[in-house]
């Protein structure tokens, strides 16, 4: 610059204005560059923090893509089991059938059995006039219900135990009428709970009430007659 210019110069500057205007412009100013500062310091950061992030990302990968094939083999491991667990389930629901099915065979059998024991009992008891245990051996014949898969054995046992059932109830029935027409308290007693056992419970219940209430009306007026008698006297 020529000295000559150097007086215009300064006019210009002092044109600007007065020095304390310059001095808040240049303090603005510094202001504006410490915010840029801090801003690119921030930007700068940020930089670095999603460089880092994608460079973890990067990292990961391999074993985000290893956990994928883990956990398609640990579904493909479950859809196994469970199919396993269905053939199972299968398998336990047939043995249960399948054992259900011999219980009922063995059952079955042991009712045949019992039926002949039953049979032969109550006729060696009828022979003996053993009326008890006749009654006791043709408990098993009244709880037995009949099976359209019966048997020829089967059948013919349970109609010779139909019979046998008839007639003892019949034998039963008359030897209490005959303990109570002898006012044989323990006969009708006991042919009482004889009926009961047969089936019979309503009947011998009524032949036993029908009994003790004759006896006390009997034992009432008798008793009435000994009054009299003392007072006649």
């Amino acid at each position: 610059m020529d000295r000559g210019q150097v007086p215009g110069g300064r006019c210009q500057l002092l044109k600007m204005g007065s020095p304390a205007v310059l001095e808040a412009q240049i303090r603005e100013l510094q202001e504006k560059s410490v915010a840029s500062a801090a801003a690119l310091r921030t930007l700068v950061s940020q930089g670095e923090a999603l460089q880092a992030r994608v460079q973890g990302k990067r990292t990961l990968r391999p074993y985000i893509t290893e956990m994928r094939s883990e956990g398609e083999a640990l579904e493909r491991k479950l859809a196994e089991s469970s199919t396993v667990v269905q053939m199972v389930v299968e398998n336990v629901r047939r043995l249960d059938l399948a054992q259900a099915n011999t219980r009922k065979a063995l059952d079955r059998a042991e009712s045949i059995v019992g039926l002949k024991a039953t049979v032969d009992g109550v006729a060696s008891a009828i022979v003996e006039e053993d009326w008890e245990k006749a009654a006791q051996s043709m408990q098993r014949y009244l709880h037995v219900s009949p099976e359209a898969s019966s048997t020829q054995t089967e059948e013919a046992a349970l109609e010779s135990l139909r019979k046998s059932l008839v007639w003892l109830r019949s034998i039963v029935a008359e030897k209490c009428q005959k303990a109570i027409d002898a006012r044989d308290e323990a006969g009708v007693v006991r042919f009482c709970r004889l009926m009961t056992q047969l089936g019979c419970a309503a009947d011998g219940a009524a032949r036993f009430a029908d009994f003790m209430g004759t006896k006390v009306r009997q034992g009432a007026e008798e008793e009435v007659e000994r009054l009299r008698q003392r007072i006649d006297m």
